[in-house]
């Protein structure tokens, strides 16, 4: 498995010994790197939509406007950029 960087590597690790190692035909080494790796993608995935909303609401905020979290939310998650940037 490639060299993780250490704050993704123990919530990673713990979920590989619970269980997915089982979601694996196998559940080696072999298998474990493709997981991390879809693992890393997911999580870099999340801190872009969480920063581009926080990066909206403070737009958003300074120009008083008031932030619909529901919808700014769902067109992030389509790939919308929620009208900030």
């Amino acid at each position: 498995m490639p060299e993780p960087a250490s704050a993704l590597l123990q919530p990673f690790e713990a979920w590989w010994t619970e269980s997915g190692q089982f979601c694996r035909a196998g559940g080696g080494d072999y298998e474990k790197t493709f997981a991390y790796r879809a693992y890393e993608a997911a999580t870099e995935r999340a801190a872009k939509l969480a920063s581009d909303l926080a990066y909206d609401a403070a737009i958003n905020y300074a120009n008083g406007h008031a932030v619909d979290w529901d919808k700014a939310l769902g067109e992030a998650i389509r790939g919308g950029d929620g009208g900030g940037r």
